[in-house]
């Protein structure tokens, strides 16, 4: 797997810098947190491909995370689909109805209103 380097800055500032695998990464990119974390959704190729190329995930005062754009291969996305669906305890799955998602946006919208429901509702928060 693809080792990474990348910076991640705190809530309220302050830089550290991070060096593993992309797996690692994922979870600490504020575009893709809430996906992996909440809902539990690993995103297609191709959105994937759309937040690594950007080099930024800014969440403005909550922190954000800045790495050497670049994007990844078929291959290595299979590779990192294996990882996340091997990790203990994350019970991430693939959606293969959102692979069609044109781009973070799309993703993120039709993500939520598909599984924000089901979400809130075991959280109590309906």
């Amino acid at each position: 797997m693809r080792a990474v380097r990348y910076k991640k800055h705190g809530a309220v500032g302050g830089e550290v810098r991070g060096y593993g695998s992309l797996t690692r990464m994922l979870f600490d990119v504020p575009d893709l947190h809430m996906s992996l974390l909440t809902l539990k959704r690993i995103p297609p190729l191709h959105v994937l491909n759309e937040v690594l190329g950007s080099g930024v995930s800014d969440a403005g005062m909550s922190g954000g995370c800045r790495w050497p754009p670049y994007q990844i291969t078929e291959d290595e996305y299979a590779e990192l689909v294996e990882d996340l669906l091997s990790l203990p305890g994350a019970d991430l799955s693939v959606d293969a109805e959102l692979q069609s998602c044109r781009n973070l946006k799309d993703w993120d919208y039709k993500l939520w209103r598909k599984y924000g429901k089901e979400y809130r509702k075991a959280r109590g928060l309906d």
